[in-house]
């Protein structure tokens, strides 16, 4: 509701509004979207059958629901796509971060809650809402199952030589008066 609003960071933002205008400038470029019928609504759709404070029309709502989520992955399979492709039909952006892919279904969750902000006032169910939810949990999921660790284990540990020689440091600072920080 108004009530629960919450309070966003100006990066997050600005995040959201570059998804946004790639997403957009995708949907034109390779979806032939014509620009005078550009708007979030052929990011997000939503059935052509609701009005707010009448009710949504669920089936239809799970229609849109559907071609959503099959803009946001053909748009992701882009994006994912390697940038060096023999045929220009097949070349992406070669983005390989798996935070990419949560950030930019986020930023169809955002686009998402925008476009129905009065059925969600009002908490009526609204597919897109849930089914982008789900997505984003189950990406998550899979890439924290799927996750290995980057650091290298070996430089996390001194090995004893190291320990000893930095031991004997450290008592040398203490046992000296003139080394002595004064607060």
């Amino acid at each position: 509701g108004l009530n629960s609003a919450r309070v966003v960071k100006q990066s997050t933002v600005e995040l959201d509004l570059k998804h946004i205008r790639l997403i957009l400038g995708w949907l034109h470029r390779f979806r032939g979207v014509l620009l005078e019928e550009m708007s979030l609504k052929q990011m997000v759709k939503i059935s052509s059958e609701w009005t707010p404070g009448w009710g949504l029309d669920i089936l239809e709502s799970e229609d849109a629901a559907v071609e959503t989520i099959k803009i946001a992955d053909a748009y992701i399979a882009w994006l994912k796509a390697d940038l060096h492709a023999i045929k220009p039909e097949d070349r992406g952006r070669g983005i390989e971060s798996s935070y990419t892919e949560i950030s930019v279904l986020e930023t169809f969750l955002v686009v998402a809650k925008f476009l129905y902000h009065p059925f969600t006032e009002f908490y009526e169910p609204v597919p897109v809402i849930y089914r982008l939810k789900d997505r984003i949990r189950k990406v998550i999921q899979s890439k924290s199952s799927k996750h290995t660790p980057v650091s290298n284990e070996s430089k996390k540990w001194l090995d004893w030589t190291e320990y000893l020689t930095l031991v004997e440091e450290l008592r040398d600072e203490c046992s000296c008066p003139s080394q002595m920080v004064v607060h």
